[in-house]
C-alpha cells in the first residue's frame, strides 16, 4: 500500500542533495498520506525553452517520458526523478489489477497561478 511519511521525505531529500546541480534550482517538498510533490519553483535551467524547441511545454509534462518534454535538461530531470524514486518500489500486476507501489512521487514546474521562473 502507498505510505509516505516524514522519514522517507528526509531520505529523498537527502538523495536530491546529491543530484549535480541542484543547488541552481528552488524547490519545494510536499508529501500527503500516499505522494510526494516535488514543485521546481525558479532556477538557472532554461526548462521552458527547452519543452519548446521539442514543440510542448511544462504544462504537458510526463515524468513517465521526460524525452517528449526535454532535451537539454533530460540529464537533470532523469536524476531528479531516480532521487524522487530511490526508496520506492513497484510490486504491481496490471493484468490482475492489482496495484502495489511504495508511495507515487510526482514532479511539477511550477504551477498554474506561478509558474516556473528562470533567473540569470
Amino acid at each position: 500500500m502507498a505510505y509516505m511519511n516524514k522519514e522517507k521525505r528526509d531520505i529523498i531529500k537527502e538523495a536530491l542533495n546529491n543530484v549535480e546541480g541542484i543547488k541552481d534550482i528552488r524547490y519545494t517538498l510536499k508529501i500527503s498520506l500516499q505522494s510526494i510533490t516535488m514543485t521546481i519553483w525558479r532556477g538557472k535551467y532554461d526548462f521552458a525553452g527547452d519543452a519548446e524547441s521539442l514543440g510542448t511545454d511544462l504544462k504537458n509534462f510526463n515524468q513517465f517520458w521526460p524525452q517528449e518534454t526535454f532535451d537539454e535538461h533530460l540529464p537533470f530531470v532523469r536524476e531528479v526523478l531516480k532521487a524522487l524514486n530511490c526508496i520506492n518500489y513497484d510490486n504491481s500486476d496490471i493484468q490482475a489489477d492489482y496495484f502495489d507501489v511504495g508511495y507515487y512521487a510526482h514532479l511539477k514546474f511550477g504551477n498554474y497561478s506561478k509558474p516556473y521562473e528562470l533567473i540569470a
